[in-house]
């Protein structure tokens, strides 16, 4: 299916599209946060946000752990499960206070703004979709199905696709109870129940692993014919040079060899050795 790269994207992005297409004039915070910093160094910041082909991804320095760090993460949270935040600290309200009207009063508008603005402000998704795919659906949170809900009512199809055991994000107020609630009628499930990545040793490894989760429910899934195995390393990410010399010891075969990090900062020593 040949679709156009305008119409392929993650929520935020097509949040933003649709506020641009009322003519809102969309200027986001993180490229401003000097002059926040400098007005209430108490709740200075280290996010930031790089916007590269309409596509908005969190950037965190190294040192991230900063006052208002921790404040914005906490407001955000809340507004992702989309819990009032009568119920927070006192830091926390006052803190809040302080950053809607500095926004405000600045014209600008922070990540979780684009979603609640295109949930009160726009009717339809752009490009009008008659069908959409919502990939990794399980690290959806409640504001982002809301906004979804909303959108479906002019679309004639929706297909989330997740997994519930793989959800990554509830740290950011992520909820796939929300996506795949346990009263999701059974004929409106369909599950892709063959493997055609996993070989069989590490589908066995992964299968022991999950089992463990509290909320475990059997299901159909089989790996590829494939054996494959499953080894320990002795080292971790920080020794880089162990693992290029591994790495280059595995892609001289016929496969290529992949790392892999559950976070993009694990991988940074790695990267900057291959880069050297």
């Amino acid at each position: 299916m040949d679709l156009p790269p305008e119409q392929i994207g993650t929520l935020h992005s097509f949040a933003y599209q649709a506020l641009a297409g009322l003519g809102c004039r969309v200027t986001l915070v993180y490229d401003q946060l000097d002059r926040w910093n400098q007005r209430y160094p108490h709740w200075a910041m280290t996010v930031h946000l790089r916007h590269t082909r309409g596509e908005f991804v969190p950037q965190m320095e190294e040192d991230h752990g900063r006052r208002g760090d921790a404040l914005l993460s906490a407001y955000n949270i809340l507004r992702a499960r989309c819990q009032p935040t009568e119920s927070a600290s006192s830091a926390l309200r006052t803190f809040i206070q302080q950053w809607h009207a500095w926004k405000m009063a600045e014209g600008l508008r922070d990540y979780t703004d684009l979603l609640c603005d295109a949930l009160t402000q726009t009717t339809i998704m752009p490009h009008a979709p008659s069908v959409l795919y919502c990939d990794e659906a399980q690290d959806f949170s409640c504001l982002a199905m809301r906004l979804i809900d909303h959108w479906r009512r002019h679309i004639a199809q929706v297909y989330l696709v997740g997994d519930p055991l793989q959800c990554l994000f509830a740290w950011a107020g992520a909820d796939y109870h929300t996506v795949f609630p346990a009263t999701m009628p059974k004929d409106a499930i369909h599950v892709l129940s063959q493997s055609y990545r996993v070989p069989s040793a590490v589908h066995a490894y992964a299968m022991r692993w999950i089992r463990r989760h509290h909320e475990y429910r059997d299901f159909a899934y089989a790996p590829r014919q494939d054996t494959g195995c499953v080894l320990r390393s002795p080292y971790g990410l920080h020794a880089a040079p162990k693992w290029i010399d591994r790495v280059a010891r595995d892609a001289s075969g016929a496969s290529p060899a992949m790392i892999i990090a559950s976070c993009g900062y694990m991988l940074r020593p790695v990267c900057q050795a291959l880069r050297r």
